[in-house]
């Protein structure tokens, strides 16, 4: 990978992995989250403002998301692969799982919850 930005999105907590796997191959990351204070402390674990930076998203709000895009670029020049780990959390037992909650969180991982 040559220096190729990405642009993982929230928790930050879960994409850690992706992204340090994508600074091990010279890559650049965005992390993107609604808690903007802990996206940037995960941005400068990660390596700082060189390598890795912070934009506050909510999925579900298309100007964040595109202002972070809009960021991530300026920043880095492209993206070139989008991690999307974006979802909410319902719990359930599965016998009591009412089915309109539960297609609540499939629109989550595509464009945000609706």
């Amino acid at each position: 990978m040559e220096k190729s930005p990405s642009l993982p999105e929230q928790p930050v907590a879960s994409v850690d992995a992706i992204a340090k796997r994508f600074l091990e191959a010279e890559g650049r990351v965005v992390i993107a989250d609604l808690n903007l204070e802990a996206a940037r402390k995960a941005a400068s674990a990660l390596g700082g403002s060189k390598s890795a930076m912070a934009v506050a998203m909510d999925v579900a709000n298309e100007e964040q998301v595109n202002a972070g895009v809009r960021d991530a670029i300026a920043a880095f020049g492209r993206i070139d692969v989008l991690v999307s780990n974006a979802g909410i959390q319902i719990v359930h037992p599965i016998d009591e799982f009412p089915l309109q909650i539960g297609s609540a969180c499939w629109p989550s991982t595509s464009t945000g919850p609706s």
